[in-house]
Formats: structure tokens, C-alpha cells, sequence
């Protein structure tokens, strides 16, 4: 949690200063949250430099090696055609699946409340309930 909270922070700070870049963490497809108040336009823009800082062979794919830690299902979400890669556009979608996500008003733009709750239900669907305790008979 607290390592969302730095790097929402992170790209909040990118987004308004219009200078600087973050460096790509380990997990190339679970790292990117849409900065908060940036428009949908400007997330597509910020997607595409990050797909082309990762491509290091320039080859229009991001390979295993490439994609670094990511977990094998993210992989397999962002990778719609299954050809075992990430396209510039596949990366780009699943980003951007991620932004709609997180606009509640689909106004095209996520402000700091939208992305506190989108965080909070991706970290309530990453954490399984706990079945209650059934009373002894």
C-alpha cells in the first residue's frame, strides 16, 4: 500500500511539474497507476514512453526478459493475441483499461478521490475474504 501511495505521489509530482521521468520498476504492467488529474489523452501519451523506454531491442514488443518481474498473469491479460510478447498497443490498452477503471464519471479524467478508490477495490480484490467462522454444533 504504501508503495502505491509513493508512486501515485511519484506521478502526481511528474504530471504537474511537466518535467522529469520516473524509471520503470520491476513489473512492467502492474506499475503504472494513471496520475491523478491527468486527462485520458495524456495517460495514452505517458503509456507509449514508457512502452518505448522498456523496448531496449527497439523491436515494437516487449519480451519476458523486457517485462522484467511482471507476475505470468498479468502477462497473459495484456497479451490479447497470446503470442507470448507485448505490443505497444496492448500495453497501451491495458494501461488505459486501467485509467477507465479508475474514472468513476468517465468525465475522461481521474481526480486524487477517483484514484484512492480505485486503489482500494484493487487492493480489496487482491486480498481474499476470510469465510466467517461457523458456530461448533
Amino acid at each position: 500500500m504504501l508503495r502505491m501511495g509513493i508512486v501515485g505521489l511519484a506521478a502526481l509530482v511528474l504530471v504537474t511539474s511537466g518535467c522529469g521521468r520516473s524509471a520503470p520498476s520491476d513489473d512492467a504492467l502492474n506499475d503504472f497507476v494513471p496520475p491523478t488529474l491527468a486527462k485520458r489523452d495524456e495517460v495514452r501519451q505517458l503509456l507509449e514512453k514508457r512502452f518505448d523506454e522498456r523496448d531496449a531491442d527497439g523491436d515494437g514488443r516487449l519480451s519476458r526478459l523486457e517485462l522484467g518481474n511482471t507476475r505470468a498473469d498479468r502477462i497473459a491479460r495484456a497479451d490479447t493475441d497470446q503470442d507470448g510478447a507485448i505490443s505497444k498497443s496492448e500495453f497501451v490498452a491495458r494501461g488505459l483499461e486501467r485509467f477507465d477503471e479508475a474514472d468513476a464519471n468517465k468525465d475522461g479524467m481521474v481526480t486524487n478521490k477517483e484514484q484512492a478508490a480505485a486503489r482500494a477495490a484493487q487492493g480489496a480484490k487482491a486480498t481474499p475474504a476470510t469465510p466467517a467462522a461457523t458456530p461448533a454444533t
